[in-house]
């Protein structure tokens, strides 16, 4: 229970890197207001997509995400499909444990082959 700063820690102590994909600003509001989030907690995005560059999070937690950002711990995907900007990862994972093979058509193909080869998310 040493809250937020324990769980980055424990994330990053390896040097892991977070890979942060693109995603439309419908999709992003969609996913908040299934969760009850206002848009008005997140604060209100002019642009059409929300990246890893301009993800606001909330106030307390923002200068450790740009400090992640900054040491290259959490680094935005640059080169995107637009197709696949309207998916949550949180529907792929459950495609993949349901034995459902149609989330391969949700993730870049790299990535595919990479989760299929490593087992990865209790791929059935």
């Amino acid at each position: 229970s040493g809250g937020i700063l324990e769980a980055f820690g424990r994330l990053f102590r390896n040097r892991i890197k977070m890979y942060v994909y693109p995603m439309s600003r419908e999709a992003f509001d969609h996913y908040f207001a299934q969760r009850g989030v206002e848009p008005a907690e997140y604060g209100k995005y002019t642009d059409d997509i929300i990246t890893a560059d301009n993800l606001r999070v909330v106030p307390k937690q923002q200068a450790l995400f740009e400090y992640l950002k900054q040491t290259g711990l959490i680094r935005p995907i640059k080169h995107y499909s637009k197709n696949l900007m309207n998916i949550h990862s949180s529907e792929v994972r459950a495609k993949m444990q349901a034995g459902d093979d149609t989330w391969k058509e949700s993730v870049p193909p790299d990535a595919a082959r990479c989760i299929e080869q490593r087992h990865l998310f209790d791929l059935k």
